[in-house]
C-alpha cells in the first residue's frame, strides 16, 4: 500500500489492476513475484533498470541468430538427405 500527500495530510493509494499510479511520476508500481516493475503510464512500457535494456538486447540477438542456425542446420539436413537419395545404389 502506498500513500499520496493530499493537502497536508497522506491518503492511502488504492491499487487498480495490481498496480498504484504515482501522478508526480507519471508511472505505475506493480509488484511481480518479488520483482518491482516500473511502468510509463503514457506508453505501457517497463521502465528498465540500468543494465537490463543491454541484457535484453544481447538475449534477443542470441535468439535470432540460435533461429538462423537451427534453419541453416535443417536446410543443410535437407540437402543432405537429398545427395543420399541421389547417390543410394539403385
Amino acid at each position: 500500500m502506498g500513500y499520496r500527500l493530499a493537502r497536508s495530510a497522506f491518503k492511502p493509494i488504492r491499487p487498480t489492476r495490481g498496480r498504484m499510479a504515482s501522478t508526480e511520476l507519471g508511472i505505475t508500481l506493480e509488484v511481480n513475484e518479488t520483482r518491482l516493475i516500473l511502468r510509463d503510464v503514457p506508453t505501457g512500457e517497463e521502465l528498465l533498470r540500468q543494465g537490463e535494456a543491454e541484457f535484453r538486447r544481447e538475449r534477443a540477438a542470441r535468439l535470432a541468430d540460435a533461429a538462423e542456425f537451427r534453419a541453416e542446420l535443417d536446410r543443410l539436413k535437407a540437402e543432405l538427405e537429398a545427395l543420399k537419395e541421389r547417390t543410394a545404389p539403385r
